[in-house]
């Protein structure tokens, strides 16, 4: 993941802890797959091209970065190629992993150091 990416994806949600869930940045996106059944006809997902279209990009191509250079997204990628067998579906499916990464890498509290004290405490 590039300094260029994170930058953006911090600059284009702008405020990440208004987000409850994962689900939330992602289908603010427009990674989000969209569910479209009428019927009894066959289950059709498709991403919704809503959102932040350059923000998208950006995570797409990161995405496939990240795939190049992580055994755990090649692994993600492969898995929905296996299952779609569409580049595009699998790609998009990674982007989403790394959009929801990210937004918890800003929102969560990071663990306290080794020891669990904080400056200026004082031992007893």
């Amino acid at each position: 993941m590039g300094e260029t990416a994170a930058a953006h994806f911090l600059a284009e949600l702008f405020s990440p802890e208004r987000v409850n869930r994962p689900e939330e940045v992602t289908s603010y996106l427009g990674l989000a797959p969209v569910v479209s059944q009428s019927g009894s006809s066959p289950v059709r997902a498709k991403l919704r091209p809503v959102g932040q279209k350059r923000l998208r990009g950006i995570l797409v191509e990161a995405a496939w970065q990240w795939t190049w250079r992580d055994p755990e997204a090649k692994s993600i990628c492969n898995h929905h190629f296996a299952k779609h067998g569409i580049g595009q579906k699998a790609i998009a499916a990674v982007a989403r992993k790394l959009a929801i990464k990210l937004w918890r890498m800003t929102v969560e509290i990071p663990p306290l150091p080794a020891g669990g004290a904080t400056c200026g405490a004082r031992s007893g």
